[in-house]
């Protein structure tokens, strides 16, 4: 396929990421890259627009080089239409287009034929409609190998890259005066190019009055700029809004530790890539935060080099193509939709597909239950594999999200397939396993803390077959202590509803789910991992795949028996994982909401919903204290819980149970 990605051939100055990207999908065989340029783009033959910064399409220093630009895009989106040409587009930010209205216009009519968005960080939300796939931003280490590297001077703040009026560069200097006042060994290094006129003539007046600041406001070459990070002790990106950054990885590609807001992005970062890297500062910044990070620099330096593992980029031309062949598909079925009079989902044919089925089992510092899990499931496996006329071998994988690798002697015991997904998070873990299984035609997940029951494997398998649905959801039983508290098992908390065998659900959980991986590409189907560490992203995943289109059945037979931890059988455990539930449920739907105002109805829904549950509930247990029942006092207290999870959730508050759990396991 001809993939033409909106950047010409490289110079000095381009985006090192778009060089190693397109170096990436020219060695990938099944790419043809072609250089952009206004002419090709307009009557050139490609099959996917790769769109990276949109913007920068219509950059121009005089106004009739701008004006050309505009009837180029205009021209441009009337082609992509007409032609069936895919568009990708890669988000950088997620900031609403600005600039002249007629350009802003323009963009959106562009952003309009998106067939699929390639999110580089996992805290990209999702957009309604349009498909996504998950392609983390590469790391520098390969890019920045055998440049020159200075040593670093104590005391020195550092930053580099473009100055830009939303990265606060003059904030930082303002806070670097204050800063100094108190440290006088401190001293700041700017080196970038202005693109605002009033923040460089305020950069030059503090340049010649502060005798601790140097200021190189021009372009600044590669040789500079690892001058520039590797001679400071500590790097500040002082930016009013963050989603992604380049630099902030290339600093940590170059061994420097960084100074950055505190956001979700910058605190799943941090967990990435190990303790003493990544500082964070609230609000603006002040000099209070930057003398509060040069302390922790100094005081609890990293205790090993950053951990880029999940940032390489040596199948980043394989997972690149994936998404394009996703994006021609939805091209052509968005072609097919709009000359159809009434549409209707293919089931998918699984006559004569042998391709395997691969049993993805999770896990975290749990191999006691993992040995347990894998003896039973192996030998299900082997048994079907065995047997005349299996519709389809069957594999194991285990993905390990304990960096240490703590499954690893298990998974070699029972020589199955064992990989170490190193981002924290159950998310995380099930991307790694859908992204291991390219050639395999469906994945079954369940937990490292699951036992089948026998004749599981079989009833799944043939409910998928049977059925051709997207995904089949299967029983979930817990089995409880002998010693178990009153009022937990009055509480109702581990029993979970039973359905008719193959009616078709909304969302489900995935601790035992089998999916069939054509219809999750086919539906740009990810985990998001901002849920990695407080549950929901099962509930993301699933209800994003039956409002796509696909399907859900359940398969009564397909059992599996939960061998839950002694230890949860409490009444504050149970309280604490129904708040969880009400929690994520409002989050997720907050976040499946397609526009602002619908995200707002969601959250006074979600508010409404979770008071009602706790005056029904608060009622229910005033019930139970004055007839004396256990049962009533117990669910309805749960029911409190849930109802405040789920206004806590409304208001934005996320808990962090598996975060919890893995600093307590740590």
């Amino acid at each position: 396929m001809r993939v033409m990605q909106t950047f010409g051939e490289p110079r000095d100055t381009t985006n090192p990421y778009l060089v190693m990207l397109r170096d990436a999908l020219v060695a990938e065989p099944t790419i043809e890259h072609v250089p952009f340029s206004w002419r090709a783009a307009l009557t050139g033959r490609y099959d996917v627009l790769h769109v990276h910064w949109p913007d920068t399409l219509l950059a121009a220093r005089h106004w009739w080089t701008r004006a050309g630009k505009r009837v180029a895009l205009a021209a441009l989106d009337v082609r992509l239409g007409r032609r069936r040409i895919a568009v990708v587009r890669t988000v950088h930010n997620v900031t609403p287009p600005s600039g002249p209205f007629l350009d802003r216009v323009l963009i959106r009519a562009l952003e309009r034929q998106t067939d699929v968005r390639i999110r580089i960080s996992a805290m990209t939300p999702e957009a309604g409609g349009v498909p996504s796939v998950l392609i983390p931003h590469g790391h520098y280490r390969d890019w920045f190998d055998g440049m020159p590297r200075a040593a670093a001077v104590r005391g020195r703040l550092g930053y580099v890259g473009l100055i830009k009026p939303y990265k606060g560069v003059e904030r930082l200097v303002d806070a670097f005066a204050a800063a100094s006042a108190l440290d006088p060994t401190l001293t700041l290094r700017i080196a970038g190019k202005p693109t605002d006129e009033a923040v460089e003539r305020r950069l030059r007046a503090a340049s010649e009055r502060l005798g601790g600041l140097r200021t190189t406001l021009e372009y600044v070459g590669e040789a500079e700029f690892v001058e520039v990070v590797t001679s400071s002790e500590l790097v500040v990106l002082p930016y009013r809004f963050m989603h992604n950054s380049g630099s902030a990885l290339a600093a940590l590609s170059l061994g420097r530790p960084v100074l950055v807001p505190d956001n979700d992005l910058n605190r799943a970062l941090s967990a990435e890539v190990g303790a003493g890297w990544v500082h964070l500062f609230t609000g603006e910044l002040t000099a209070g935060a930057l003398l509060d990070a040069m302390h922790g620099v100094r005081t609890a330096p990293p205790e090993a080099p950053p951990d880029l593992g999940a940032r390489e980029w040596h199948d980043a031309g394989s997972r690149h193509a994936r998404a394009y062949r996703l994006a021609m598909g939805h091209r052509r079925d968005r072609s097919t939709a709009s000359t159809t009079a009434v549409p209707s989902p293919a089931v998918p044919s699984l006559e004569g597909d042998t391709r395997d089925l691969v049993i993805a089992i999770p896990t975290f510092r749990r191999p006691d239950a993992l040995a347990t899990a894998l003896s039973a499931v192996r030998e299900q496996v082997d048994a079907e594999n065995d047997a005349a006329g299996s519709p389809m071998h069957c594999s194991i994988l285990v993905v390990d999200n304990d960096p240490a690798g703590s499954g690893g002697r298990i998974a070699a015991e029972y020589a199955v397939r064992y990989v170490i997904e190193p981002r924290p998070g159950i998310a995380a873990a099930r991307n790694r396993a859908i992204a291991e299984c390219d050639d395999a035609r469906a994945l079954l997940f369940i937990d490292d803390d699951e036992v089948p029951e026998p004749g599981w494997l079989r009833a799944m398998v043939g409910m998928y077959r049977s059925t051709g649905s997207t995904a089949v959801a299967g029983r979930v039983v817990t089995r409880f202590p002998h010693d178990v508290e009153p009022w937990v098992a009055a509480s109702g908390a581990f029993i979970r509803p039973t359905r008719a065998h193959g009616q078709t659900m909304g969302e489900a959980a995935t601790n035992n789910l089998l999916v069939d991986l054509d219809g999750v590409r086919r539906l740009g189907l990810s985990f998001d991992e901002r849920f990695g560490l407080t549950g929901g992203s099962d509930s993301m995943f699933t209800l994003q795949l039956t409002r796509r289109g696909g399907s859900i059945r359940w398969a009564e037979d397909a059992v599996v028996i939960e061998q839950e931890d002694p230890k949860r059988f409490t009444r504050s455990w149970v309280l604490m994982r129904t708040f969880r539930f009400g929690n994520t449920s409002a989050r997720v739907r907050i976040a499946l909401a397609p526009t602002g105002v619908r995200r707002s109805v969601t959250r006074l829904r979600a508010l409404g919903r979770g008071g009602a549950r706790v005056l029904g509930g608060g009622a229910r247990w005033g019930f139970g204290a004055l007839s004396g029942s256990l049962r009533d006092r117990a669910r309805g207290l749960r029911t409190v819980s849930r109802g405040v999870g789920m206004m806590a959730g409304a208001i934005g508050y996320a808990h962090d149970e598996y975060g919890r759990r893995r600093s307590s396991d740590a």
